[in-house]
């Protein structure tokens, strides 16, 4: 079975199996290692007996397509996106969820979750607890009667915290833990701070009056709002790209994903561009007890042997740059990569994937 029917299989099975009871309660660590070593363990090895080398580590498969990986499951980051959305069940009150009514009865009976500091409670809500610190990085608030919404630490007058808009003030403030709804009530003069303003400080002050003057609370309860999404409405999707997010996308290789070509070669090229096919001196870095020498050529059988100087690679990599019109034979992945993709468009780009895939 070649490593793209593995992974189809692996997605479709392994990867699938936890998910209900990933959005039920918060995974230690230890069983999602146990996760990752089956499914590499099924990547790598197959369905047999034989142990056979796992020529790279979980987590670099487990990378978005985008960011350099196979696009596997992170069952960590997948555990606390589908967590996730409990919370704003819990938060928002949602109507006609059962569950989500019965937590809050149980134990939210003053303020919201995230006002919540209590170490107790059900193994579920524990695991609800441990993951508050993550939806807070996407979310903001629309405020109601300002409960449950802090002062300085929550988005909701501008599109960061205003403990960071208004940092030096926040340091020297003795309310760092005040709620909207007490801002509100006792007015820009019940704020006390530790020391006098400097210049720069009383420039913040004047348009941190201006938030608190400003501040209109109403009857409705404070909504939790989900900034990743357009809508404003939560997704464990959404939540699960911005949680696997890596900065800038390797646009080369997805290329490579999206051309039309059979995934068993997608995962083999791909294999190729990370240097981890099994070529003889990769596998004698892993303890090999095999010569590391090509037998026909003598040479020192690496990857980069193997699929560019080698002179029967060489003569399919002419073929190649006849074919494609370019200047020079190319003798590495990155360069095959440069000479194909750069500067053309992605459906030349695919075309020339398909011949190299060919």
């Amino acid at each position: 079975m070649s490593f793209g029917s593995r992974a189809t299989r692996l997605e479709a099975c392994l990867s699938a199996i936890p998910t209900y009871a990933m959005g039920l309660y918060f995974h230690p660590d230890g069983i999602h290692k146990k996760l990752d070593s089956i499914r590499a363990r099924y990547y790598w090895e197959g369905i047999g007996d034989k142990r056979k080398y796992h020529m790279s580590n979980w987590e670099s498969l487990a990378l978005p397509k985008d960011f350099g990986g196979l696009g596997f499951l992170d069952t960590r980051l997948r555990n606390l996106a589908l967590l996730a959305k409990w919370i704003f069940l819990v938060e928002n009150g949602v109507p006609d969820n059962l569950c989500a009514e019965l937590l809050r009865k149980k134990y939210l009976t003053r303020g919201g979750i995230f006002q919540f500091n209590k170490i107790e409670g059900s193994q579920f809500w524990k695991g609800l607890l441990n993951i508050r610190g993550w939806v807070k990085r996407g979310c903001s608030w629309l405020v109601g009667k300002g409960s449950h919404v802090f002062f300085w630490e929550d988005v909701w007058a501008r599109s960061c915290p205003l403990k960071v808009y208004f940092h030096s003030l926040y340091i020297i403030c003795n309310q760092q833990g005040c709620v909207v709804a007490d801002a509100a009530r006792m007015g820009i003069d019940g704020f006390t701070f530790r020391r006098n303003f400097d210049q720069t400080e009383r420039v913040e002050w004047e348009e941190l009056r201006d938030i608190v003057e400003n501040i209109t609370l109403t009857n409705d309860n404070d909504m939790l709002q989900w900034d990743l999404e357009h809508k404003k409405t939560f997704s464990s999707s959404s939540m699960y790209r911005f949680l696997s997010f890596r900065g800038i996308a390797d646009y080369k290789m997805n290329i490579m994903w999206k051309a039309p070509i059979p995934l068993k070669v997608k995962h083999f090229l791909w294999l190729v561009s990370r240097d981890r096919i099994q070529a003889a001196a990769v596998l004698k870095s892993r303890n090999w007890e095999g010569s590391d020498f090509c037998k026909i050529y003598g040479e020192v059988k690496t990857t980069k042997h193997v699929m560019f100087d080698c002179p029967m690679a060489k003569f399919v990599w002419c073929v190649c740059r006849d074919a494609l019109d370019w200047a020079i034979v190319p003798g590495s992945f990155e360069m095959v990569l440069h000479l194909g993709l750069e500067g053309f468009s992605d459906k030349h780009c695919k075309t020339v994937m398909m011949i190299i895939g060919a």
